[in-house]
């Protein structure tokens, strides 16, 4: 199964760490065992750049992936990002996916 890593562009009014971006731990601790069970990985951390909503859904819909596995931190602020991300990828099981055009 060919899956995606999104890590959402997100900016907060503070940081823990100024002038840093760290790493999302959670998505790269659960990409070796995904890895290892066979399945091909993107990784799209769109933090780094920030990039905006329609360069990461270009993004993703270039990859063509089975699918998306969205990164939520649990930050209040993060959760609109990952919210619109969610609905501008989402398929409905009766429709045509979009990744596959």
């Amino acid at each position: 199964m060919s899956l995606t890593l999104s890590n959402q562009s997100r900016r907060t009014i503070g940081s823990l760490v100024p002038e840093e971006l760290l790493p999302p731990l959670g998505l790269l601790s659960i990409g070796g065992p995904l890895i290892d069970a066979g399945h091909y990985l993107c990784f799209l951390n769109a933090d780094i750049a920030p990039m905006t909503r329609p360069a990461i859904i270009a993004d993703l819909l270039r990859k063509r992936p089975d699918a998306i596995l969205i990164r939520h931190p649990g930050f209040t602020s993060a959760h609109p990002t990952v919210v619109a991300m969610a609905r501008l990828i989402r398929v409905k099981p009766c429709q045509t996916s979009p990744l596959s055009t």
